[in-house]
């Protein structure tokens, strides 16, 4: 009978263990371990389903408590355009987009630059305390820059044009009668080029101790009259 030394003796039981088929004890902890890893791996997976759908699951409309200068005001977080002012606290302004004429959230972000950039039936409203707006709110601030002729146009308020020349060249007055106390607009007539923004309106109303400067187009002009009744009626019901 031949000999082997110790290190072939070892080697040759490695070789034979190999080919052996395992007990039916070993069989067993094998499907029990790969039964693990299946449950451990699917459970893995569920979670991180889970987790992703709940990330893209767009969260549900919620009241923001906020200051605005005295006032205290509760605002739907869909009307609220600037995201850290969704989490409330103390403002100087709170900025919202406001379809028109549902006065609702717009479906989505009107682009505010580009070639194509249109606000169409969207009002940006900037609600702050009077002394937060620069924006003046009579006609007489700006009688000196004006042209003398003045006209009434859909709507019913009178329109005047800022001379040649003067800081406003390039845009147009328009104020309700008689002298633009309840409503006061500055339009451009030209768009922009260098930040690729549309013809805009600038407008300011103000409401119960506050101040609302508004942006919109110039066709919403001709809808001042109940866009400054129902902006009122709306920012009435978010004080708190």
């Amino acid at each position: 009978m031949p000999t082997h030394s110790l290190a072939e003796t070892v080697a040759l039981g490695r070789r034979i263990a190999a080919v052996q088929p395992p007990s039916a004890d070993e069989l067993r902890r094998r499907r029990t371990q790969r039964a693990g890893i299946v449950v451990l791996a699917g459970g893995m997976l569920a979670g991180s389903t889970a987790l992703l759908v709940h990330a893209l699951r767009p969260k549900p409309p919620y009241p923001v408590r906020s200051q605005v200068g005295a006032m205290q005001l509760e605002v739907p977080s869909p009307l609220l355009r600037v995201a850290s002012q969704r989490r409330g606290g103390v403002q100087p302004r709170l900025d919202l987009a406001l379809a028109w004429p549902s006065l609702g959230p717009v479906p989505s972000a009107p682009p505010l630059a580009g070639a194509t950039a249109r606000l169409g039936s969207v009002i940006l409203v900037s609600i702050a305390a009077p002394a937060e707006i620069a924006e003046p709110r009579s006609a007489t601030v700006h009688a000196r820059f004006l042209e003398p002729t003045a006209v009434t146009v859909p709507g019913g308020l009178i329109q005047r044009r800022f001379r040649a020349g003067s800081p406003y060249a390039g845009e147009e007055l328009y104020i309700a009668p008689p002298d633009g106390e309840r409503f006061t607009a500055r339009c451009e007539t030209r768009t922009r080029q260098a930040e690729g923004l549309p013809d805009l309106c600038l407008a300011e109303i103000r409401h119960g101790g506050l101040a609302l400067l508004l942006r919109f187009e110039p066709a919403l002009l001709e809808h001042w009259d109940s866009i400054a009744s129902r902006l009122g009626t709306l920012v009435d019901g978010f004080r708190r």
